[in-house]
């Protein structure tokens, strides 16, 4: 038997890291080892093993409440020395001990793993791989950022990736997801959903506008561009009609001045010259070439956004760009809070709703939803960033990877890679027009979880590593 303390999200909360972590904890302790977990986030008494939650959920270790400094800092090293556990893991962000002295504190006697992510291009967030370094085992939980580790920063590291409970998250049967459909108001619709929170890194917004592309319909002009359905012409066309216009009514100004000077002349003779070339130029050039096509929407499209619209961190008001791009009637929300998540039962029915399920991130550590949603024989479109290819692509092809068309450097120096949205309608599209294609994608997504990303099979690769740090 191994003693483990871990500090990580609250189980009490509703984040990834404290489901990650939760199931990590509860793993090891059905194994047989003492487990303990400090919340950095949790206010309240000591909880002994076998809290319950109502959906059935029993915590199998002991929790710890959170002191008054950030991610536990004050209490942690007080908690270590009290319960002297064989082995310390952290589950957060690097970061997040970086920027609140983490550096600085004394874990010993116990032997230290960090189970880290990046979620990004470039490097690890500045300077945080120092945080690496002061633990023993630093452990990768994608193979992208073992990669990166390696390559930039020289940090050999273990590999453990994340992992779904195959018992709560499953595939139901076709009179089944029609059943959910209608209790959740999408009967007879071809479902796109996600789940995020609205934070600057989801870039939720790509999602959005490309949605209003696809299930709206756009023109396009032989000329090559493509706009909005409302528009009634190109926007070249737009462009020299507008042109046409300021200069007929320059013209008009200058000849009702019935004692023009020499200068007005000069400028008179000079607007009428430019009226008459943007004449001919529209009437030869851009008139007769131009020919509008409309590229008819998907009517039975909708987008069903496990999120909050209302949530006090979202970077941008989703109510009031939904209206912008006139797709209010298109997007629906399951009715979650930010502060008040669903159940695991609740859960696997949002996904099992889903025809395609998406995501327009700018760059995921790992990307539970992805393979929640892969557990649930659902195909996936999401940006081809960080993780997308070990989890989509790579070892069977269960989704859509769709290419970025810019990075920008964000904060901590860590590289976004933003979504093409004409790529990511277009994916839309191939995916609402390829039954085919989904059905076999969602077969693949299940064999994958089978194979690499169950809890069955993930809690072994830890019980092996913590067993092994302890007897070194």
């Amino acid at each position: 038997m191994v003693k483990i303390l871990m500090l990580s999200d609250s189980p009490t909360t509703v984040t990834g890291y404290a489901t990650i972590a939760t199931n990590i904890m509860n793993g090891l302790a059905e194994l047989g080892h003492e487990c303990h977990y400090q919340a950095h986030n949790y206010v309240g008494q000591t909880v002994p093993p076998g809290m319950k939650f109502e959906d059935g959920r029993e915590l199998k270790f002991t929790l710890y409440g959170q002191g008054k400094e950030a991610y536990a800092k004050d209490v942690i090293v007080p908690r270590i020395r009290e319960l002297k556990p064989d082995i310390f893991i952290v589950l957060l962000d690097t970061f997040m001990l970086y920027q609140t002295g983490y550096l600085n504190l004394d874990f010993a006697p116990a032997k230290t793993i960090f189970y880290f992510p990046s979620d990004g291009g470039g490097a690890l967030p500045l300077r945080c791989e120092e945080i690496l370094k002061k633990f023993h085992v630093p452990v990768a939980m994608a193979k992208f950022g073992q990669e990166q580790a390696l390559t930039v920063h020289g940090i050999k590291t273990e590999y453990i990736p994340h992992a779904i409970d195959q018992n709560v998250y499953f595939p139901l049967g076709k009179e089944q997801r029609e059943i959910l459909k209608a209790k959740y108001g999408l009967q007879g619709k071809f479902v796109f959903g996600s789940v995020y929170r609205n934070q600057g890194r989801k870039m939720a917004d790509r999602m959005f506008k490309a949605f209003a592309k696809f299930a709206k319909g756009y023109k396009k002009c032989t000329c090559g561009i493509e706009f909005d359905s409302r528009e009634l012409e190109c926007p070249i066309q737009s462009k020299y009609k507008k042109k046409i216009i300021e200069l007929e009514n320059t013209v008009k100004r200058l000849q009702e001045n019935t004692s023009p000077g020499q200068e007005e002349l000069i400028i008179l003779k000079r607007q009428l010259n430019s009226l008459n070339e943007y004449k001919k130029e529209y009437e030869e050039k851009i008139d007769l070439k131009h020919t509008i096509k409309l590229v008819k929407g998907n009517e039975d499209a909708i987008l069903f956004c496990h999120s909050d619209p209302y949530d006090g961190a979202a970077v941008f008001d989703s109510m009031e760009l939904i209206k912008r791009l006139g797709i209010e009637n298109r997007v629906r929300f399951s009715g979650m809070t930010f502060f008040k998540g669903f159940n695991y039962k609740q859960m696997n029915e949002v996904y099992n709703v889903m025809d395609v399920f998406t995501l327009s991130t700018s760059g995921e550590g790992f990307g539970v939803p992805t393979i929640e949603a892969m557990g649930c024989g659902i195909p996936c479109v999401v940006t081809d960033f960080t993780t997308t290819q070990e989890l989509l692509i790579e070892r069977g092809v269960c989704g859509l990877a769709v290419p970025c068309c810019a990075n920008l450097t964000g904060s901590w120096n860590v590289e976004r890679g933003i979504v093409d949205v004409d790529k990511l309608a277009e994916a839309y599209q191939m995916m609402y027009d390829s039954p085919t294609m989904r059905e076999e994608m969602g077969r693949i997504g299940i064999e994958k979880i089978d194979k690499f990303y169950n809890w069955d099979t993930v809690i072994k690769d830890w019980d092996k590593l913590v067993r092994k740090m302890v007897n070194e």
